[in-house]
């Protein structure tokens, strides 16, 4: 038994993984799901003008926490941390490929800020829709207490609650 591929079947392939390529492509967008300041339109739309609000869903079994303290938010931003049973609900953008690297750059993959996952997020529906969604490089190992007892590094500012 012969188990090769003949040189028609690998173009065939070829040509097939082609067209699948040029359809992914051919759609130029993504989906990214925003729990955290990118909720705000106008915050969004600064650096990322493509980007148009699609709807809203949850990300199942994570809990929304914040973690480190920045300066340019002065409190804590937000993050997410598994956690069975929890949802964190949020804004669902399509976005022009052409935003990708500036995203990336907002949530400050560059510097390790933020890495960026693909995860299913639970419409209203009930369907799942992958999207690209940004965690905490420095990700807290557990939830935060209660915000009364939450340690300073542990708090978002008050500017930073208003928009989320």
């Amino acid at each position: 038994m012969n188990c090769k591929p003949s040189i028609k079947t690998i173009l065939i392939l070829g040509f097939l993984s082609a067209c699948l390529i040029d359809v992914v492509m051919a759609t130029g967008t993504f989906y990214y799901f925003a729990y955290g300041s990118n909720l705000l339109a106008k915050r969004i739309h600064i650096q990322n003008p493509t980007a148009v609000r699609k709807g809203f869903g949850y990300l199942k079994d994570y809990s929304l926490d914040f973690f480190h303290y920045a300066a340019r938010w002065r409190g804590a931003p937000a993050t997410i941390v598994e956690q069975e049973g929890k949802k964190v609900w949020g804004a669902i953008w399509e976005i022009d490929n052409s935003n990708l690297a500036d995203l990336d750059r907002q949530e400050g993959v560059h510097n390790s800020v933020y890495k960026p996952l693909t995860l299913p997020v639970v419409l209203p529906t009930g369907d799942t829709l992958d999207c690209r969604v940004y965690q905490l490089v420095r990700n807290p190992c557990c939830l935060a207490p209660d915000a009364v007892d939450r340690p300073y590094e542990r708090q978002p500012s008050k500017t930073y609650m208003n928009i989320i």
